[in-house]
């Protein structure tokens, strides 16, 4: 009987290390980025604009993505169907804030390929 329960302990043990090595591995990394409301004077319309900050600081380029999705957030002029927009583009909302006289900004992020 000790056998058998040596023999499972040493199958088991294989198993069990090898599952926490490759969960260490998969550490997610995300790109950030915050949506605002932005426009001109006057009679302007107002839209939305994102800022991916100034380095991507990742292999995985994202410069092509971020201008096509800048220029798509230019036709939303509400900031529901901008979020449902950027959520379909495979970005997470992540925090909402609201600074007086500033523009409300959000902050979302997307998981990228390591």
């Amino acid at each position: 009987m000790k056998m058998k329960k040596l023999l499972l302990l040493f199958w088991l043990l294989p198993v069990a290390a090898f599952a926490q090595s490759d969960s260490i591995k998969t550490k997610p990394h995300y790109v950030y980025c915050r949506i605002y409301l932005t426009g001109g004077v006057m009679f302007s319309k107002n839209y939305y604009k994102a800022d991916f900050g100034k380095k991507t600081g990742s292999a995985y380029s994202l410069d092509a993505e971020f201008k096509k999705l800048n220029e798509q957030l230019a036709s939303f002029d509400n900031e529901i169907d901008a979020l449902n927009f950027m959520d379909m583009q495979g970005w997470e909302f992540v925090d909402y804030t609201s600074v007086r006289d500033a523009p409300n900004t959000d902050l979302l992020r997307k998981r990228i390929p390591e």
